[in-house]
């Protein structure tokens, strides 16, 4: 029998949904509070390496949403501003330890999600979330902003970065800021380009990631020490003129950038929760618990596998406490592993000390990429 039987969810994003999939699709009955009041995306693009594509396939959603997702690019080229490739990942090899990665347009992977939500019969009810949650030794008794209530025998904060169940069960409300912006715009595909590349500058790194068969998007990083307040309107130029020591590719596609409400240009935060994860029957995951800066690309891929290990564990067990710390004892070394990692591998690319351009001689290269190899097999063990 499951430690629980009936779960509430808060929180529709990535995590939220599969999340109440794993669990209804093995008999845990489950249903999800979301505060927006649709599935519109403010975002781009997001790609889920082949941590989160292993993941997907626990659950039992993988096949799925391969299916609106772009994977068939080859490798993951990191160059410099002198077009020296200065570590190269071979991607979409479903022979190695992991899947191969896929890349999404954010609206096409949620909507494919809710579609898979939907069709297990999980009730949501969107534009409602938790007003109170109150930590019962036998229940959880919840009031929700509509003014209804309920009880449940767990809550499960999926409610990302700014997560009410976090800041109303563990007292932590707001996320810290980590010194950089990140720059998102969906732009048409150029023809044959089928290989993601990232570049790195003096203080600034650019990407260009393929989503869907006429789809990429420009995902730019500059490195912001104070928090910045942008003009919306001056958008577009505010991009090109942080990313204009770039050649290549990325003056043509800078170019392109012209609408500003299609300018997603978002402070990157993390969420620093001391340990543990979970209080009594009230437990969070993904953002919610250790959002991450994205110089990794693992944060979705965490969350994901927060999810496929804690329905695991949760229909192998019938103690909830003693499965909340097993499950919290596996995921907290591994997602600060990635956090901290993440955030270092961010500082070290977006600082440079010289007067000319950021330029990588052959030894440098060789160490990036030996520290880049490790780091995927680290990834690639079990989680």
């Amino acid at each position: 029998m499951a430690a629980a039987n009936s779960v509430l969810i808060v929180g529709s994003g990535i995590v939220g949904q599969s999340l109440a999939v794993g669990m209804a699709r093995r008999g845990i009955r489950c249903e999800i509070v979301e505060i927006k009041e649709n599935f519109d995306i403010a975002g781009a693009g997001i790609l889920i390496q082949g941590t989160g594509m292993r993941a997907f396939d626990e659950i039992g959603v993988g096949d799925d949403v391969r299916g609106v997702g772009w994977s068939e690019r080859t490798r993951v080229t990191f160059r410099d501003v002198g077009e020296n490739i200065v570590a190269a990942v071979e991607a979409g090899d479903d022979r190695g330890p992991l899947p191969g990665g896929v890349s999404f347009e954010r609206q096409a992977l949620h909507e494919k999600l809710a579609e898979l939500v939907a069709a297990d019969g999980i009730p949501v009810r969107m534009g409602t979330t938790v007003e109170t949650i109150d930590n019962g030794d036998d229940a959880v008794g919840v009031t929700f902003t509509d003014g209804t209530s309920g009880a449940f025998d767990l809550v499960v904060g999926c409610d990302g970065i700014r997560s009410r169940v976090r800041a109303t069960v563990f007292g932590v409300e707001e996320p810290e800021y980590a010194g950089f912006v990140a720059w998102r715009y969906i732009l048409p595909r150029p023809p044959g380009l089928s290989e993601m590349m990232w570049y790195w500058g003096r203080i600034t790194t650019i990407g260009v990631v393929p989503i869907a068969e006429d789809l990429i998007y420009l995902a730019g990083t500059s490195a912001e020490p104070d928090r910045p307040r942008f003009d919306r309107e001056r958008l577009p130029d505010i991009y090109r003129e942080r990313f204009a020591e770039f050649g290549h590719l990325i003056p043509h596609l800078l170019s392109r950038v012209t609408e500003p409400d299609k300018v997603v240009a978002t402070p990157m935060e993390q969420v620093i929760l001391p340990p543990p994860w979970h209080r009594g029957r009230v437990v969070v995951m993904g953002d919610a618990a250790h959002a991450t800066c994205p110089f990794w690309a693992q944060g979705a891929s965490m969350g994901l596998e927060d999810a496929a290990l804690f329905v695991r564990f949760l229909t192998e067990s019938d103690d909830l406490a003693d499965m909340c710390g097993r499950w919290f004892e596996r995921r907290y070394p591994r997602c600060m592993m990635v956090q901290k990692g993440s955030y270092e591998t961010g500082k070290m690319s977006h600082r440079h000390e010289g007067e000319g351009p950021k330029i990588f001689p052959p030894p440098v290269r060789e160490m990036i990429q030996k520290q880049m190899n490790e780091r995927l097999q680290a990834l690639a063990a079990p989680y």
